[in-house]
């Protein structure tokens, strides 16, 4: 499912309505015209996008530190093979549903991107590591 990140006009002032000001979800309802489930629907909504905004800051930040690791070639072999895995299975998630959206947003997964990034570093490491071994 794509999920924009922006929070909606409605969402913010669902969110605020509710932390800020100490409604309930029944006075929010009332406030804007739409049922106490639909209030209730939106805050949570809200919070889920607040919490992928947070993540997804959280990992581009942690995407810009380098750290050096030592493998074995076997090493490298298994975490390709995981990292293929991983990728297949996101792959084929958004071709079962045939949704543009949901590949606009794989394309914008920190995560689906990392993995991508590090098969090719680890798949041209092993090329490497085995001219030398030669």
């Amino acid at each position: 499912m794509h999920i924009n990140m922006e929070l909606t006009p409605q969402e913010q002032k669902v969110l605020s309505l509710y932390s800020m000001d100490g409604l309930t979800f029944a006075k929010i309802a009332e406030t804007l015209g739409i049922s106490r489930s639909r209030a209730s629907q939106i805050y949570h909504n809200a919070l889920g996008k607040q919490d992928l905004m947070r993540r997804q800051e959280f990992y581009l930040e942690q995407n810009q530190k380098n750290v050096s690791v030592t493998l074995k070639l076997g090493e490298v072999v298994v975490l390709q093979r995981i990292l293929n895995e991983y990728l297949k299975l996101k792959m084929n998630a958004i071709r079962n549903t045939k949704n543009n959206s949901d590949w606009e947003a794989l394309q914008k997964d920190v995560d689906f991107n990392t993995a991508k990034t590090l098969q090719k570093q680890m798949k041209a490491e092993e090329k490497i590591w085995r001219r030398q071994m030669k």
